[in-house]
C-alpha cells in the first residue's frame, strides 16, 4: 500500500497514474476537487481528502484505514514555496511554508509509525529538491531540515525493516517547471547535460528500488540529470 501524500499537483498526478498501475494507491489531497485528479476504473486507486498539517486529521485517516494499510509506502509530494527575500518574509508565511513542507512529514510519520513497527515493515520516502539550498530561507530552512528528519528515523526504526530515504529531484516537464517563465524554463534546461528534462517514470524507478531495498536506508538519492555532479 502507498500512501501519496499531497497528490493533487502535477508531478503527484503523473506518479500517481503509474503507481496504480502496479500498487495499491491512496492519494490525498487537500484542497483541490476531486473530480479534477487522476482516475481511472481500478480498485487499486482511492482519493482522501486529508490536511497534512493537521495532527487529529492525520490520526482520523490512520484510524479509519487501519485494516487496509499493509506493507505501507509513504510518498511525501507536499510542498509549497514563496518568492520573497528572507526580509521580507512575515511570520505566517515562514511558519506555513515550514508546516507544509516539513512538520507535515513529521506528524504523519509519527502517526504511521506504530502499524509500521507492528508490521515489521514500512517505507518513508521524502520528496526534495536540488534547489533547497537555492531557494528562498523558509523553503531552504524546510527541504534542508528534512536530511535530519530522514536521518534520525533511519537511525531509530531499521531494526523494525523500516526505512527513511530522501529523492532529492531536479528538473521535470510536470509541476513546478510549468509555472516558471520562459527565462527560468531555459535556464533549467541548459544547466542539464543532456538538454532533457526528467519524467515521472525515473521517479518511480526509485520508488520501486526503495520498496524493494532493505539496505538502503537514511540515503539521498539525487535525479536531477546529472545538473549537481561534479
Amino acid at each position: 500500500m502507498i500512501i501519496l501524500a499531497g497528490s493533487s499537483g502535477g508531478l503527484g498526478q503523473s506518479l500517481i497514474k503509474i503507481l496504480s498501475e502496479k500498487y495499491q494507491v491512496i492519494g490525498t489531497y487537500k484542497s483541490s476537487q476531486e473530480s479534477t485528479l487522476y482516475n481511472y476504473d481500478s480498485d487499486k486507486l482511492s482519493y482522501q481528502k486529508l490536511d497534512l498539517t493537521n495532527e487529529n486529521d492525520i490520526l482520523k485517516f490512520i484510524n479509519n484505514n487501519k485494516k487496509i494499510l499493509n506493507n505501507i509506502t509513504v510518498i511525501f509530494m507536499t510542498g509549497i514555496s514563496n518568492d520573497e527575500l528572507l526580509i521580507n518574509h512575515d511570520i505566517d508565511t515562514w511558519k506555513n511554508v515550514i508546516d507544509t513542507n516539513l512538520t507535515s512529514n513529521f506528524i504523519l510519520t509519527k502517526a504511521i509509525l506504530p502499524l509500521m513497527i507492528k508490521q515489521k515493515w514500512g517505507r518513508l520516502i521524502h520528496i526534495s529538491s536540488i534547489r533547497s539550498s537555492l531557494g528562498t530561507a523558509s523553503y531552504s530552512a524546510s527541504k534542508s531540515g528534512l536530511s535530519g528528519l530522514s536521518s534520525v528515523i533511519a537511525k531509530e526504526y531499521a531494526k523494525f525493516n523500516i526505512t527513511s530515504n530522501i529523492l532529492t529531484l531536479g528538473a521535470f516537464k510536470v509541476g513546478l517547471y510549468e509555472s516558471l517563465n520562459d527565462r527560468l524554463k531555459d535556464e533549467m534546461l541548459n544547466a542539464i547535460p543532456s538538454k532533457k528534462l526528467g519524467d515521472a517514470e525515473d521517479i518511480c524507478n526509485a520508488v520501486d528500488f526503495l520498496i524493494n531495498s532493505k539496505f538502503v536506508n537514511g540515503s539521498k538519492i539525487v535525479i536531477d540529470g546529472g545538473v549537481t555532479s561534479r
